[in-house]
């Protein structure tokens, strides 16, 4: 459904809070997976993905969606997202699988290294994609 290049150049990016990928990305039932890929050395030093462990078994806490007006995002749980602490380094090739209610984000790269990865989402084709989702799903035919 998306992919993206994170680019966390040195001194100059920001932190990325704790979030789940399931609030970006809804359909019934919920099925959407993150696929992380180090492009380079993540680490402690260049601001590496970190997790919450066990977070994946909790609830969605928030929910992104379009609106009349742009888009918003909603409390579906007031308990706060698990702070996502674990560092995960990474070599580069190394591919990082986790459930959409998994919460992660990373730090800002305060070091003197580049750490460039690049993000996957996928769901089940056969679930109910969120007519209000932010992001647009266009199915291909049947054969294609």
């Amino acid at each position: 459904m998306q992919s993206m290049i994170i680019f966390k150049e040195p001194g100059i990016s920001d932190a990325v809070p704790s979030h789940q990928d399931g609030a970006f990305l809804v359909t019934e039932p919920s099925s959407v997976v993150g696929i992380w890929l180090a492009l380079d050395v993540a680490d402690t030093d260049n601001a590496c993905l970190r997790v919450a462990p066990g977070s994946h078994r909790g609830s969605l806490r928030q929910r992104y969606r379009r609106t009349a007006g742009g888009t918003e995002l909603t409390t579906l749980d007031a308990e706060p997202l698990p702070e996502a602490r674990v560092p995960v380094p990474a070599r580069p090739g190394t591919l990082v699988a986790f459930h959409g209610h998994l919460a992660h984000g990373s730090e800002a790269n305060t070091g003197t290294r580049a750490r460039w990865a690049m993000t996957l989402h996928m769901v089940e084709r056969s679930a109910a994609w969120a007519a209000d989702n932010w992001l647009v799903r266009v199915t291909a035919p049947r054969g294609l």
